[in-house]
């Protein structure tokens, strides 16, 4: 039977212990939001590379992958970041998706945002650009498989830049997966529900 899930990843970092303490917070709160609202909470704890080859914030990109190998048949799927908190009566937001890729706009931290569509723009993306107002966040997410194969592409597409990607992120102070999700939904053209 298909059901919507919620999907964090949640890696302690032995050397940043006092970092993950607060995600206990938010582990608790979608635990109990999820259980409330019948959908299956899935947290991803263990690193899947190497941390000096991809940190774990690229990890939501294997979200397809890690819910079938676990043998969970699903319908639509959160990805919520760790340093989020859900209040206990938010509405089952899975019933007002209608079924398209949904996203909180990033309305915050534009000189950041900025440097990091300039910077990826230009060094990334061939020069392709698009406007500030259409740019989300992706510590919300929902989406279910019909984005599966631009997941899978965006996944392709780390390995086969990788070295530039990390070079941009240390060089600039930029967004990790964030922009490049950003890049891949104006480029396809992706559906979009803020």
């Amino acid at each position: 039977m298909q059901s919507n899930v919620v999907f964090m990843t949640n890696i302690k970092d032995e050397t940043k212990l006092e970092r993950s303490k607060p995600y206990e917070y938010s582990v608790k709160s979608w635990s109990k939001w999820c259980e409330k609202n019948n959908v299956e909470f899935f947290m991803l704890d263990q690193y899947i590379f190497d941390k000096s080859y991809m940190i774990p914030n690229w990890y939501k990109l294997y979200v397809f992958d890690l819910l079938e190998n676990e043998g969970i048949d699903y319908n639509q799927i959160a990805i919520v970041d760790a340093d989020t908190i859900v209040h206990p009566d938010c509405p089952n937001f899975f019933e007002t998706s209608e079924n398209k890729f949904c996203a909180v706009h990033n309305d915050g931290s534009y000189d950041w945002i900025c440097r990091s569509m300039e910077n990826y723009s230009k060094h990334v993306f061939d020069g392709f650009t698009f406007p500030i107002w259409e740019y989300i966040n992706s510590g919300f997410i929902i989406l279910n498989k019909e984005h599966k194969q631009m997941y899978q592409d965006i996944i392709k597409f780390y390995f086969e830049k990788r070295d530039t990607i990390v070079n941009v992120q240390n060089t600039f102070g930029v967004g990790t997966d964030q922009p490049i999700i950003n890049f891949f939904l104006q480029k396809e053209n992706v559906d979009l529900k803020l």
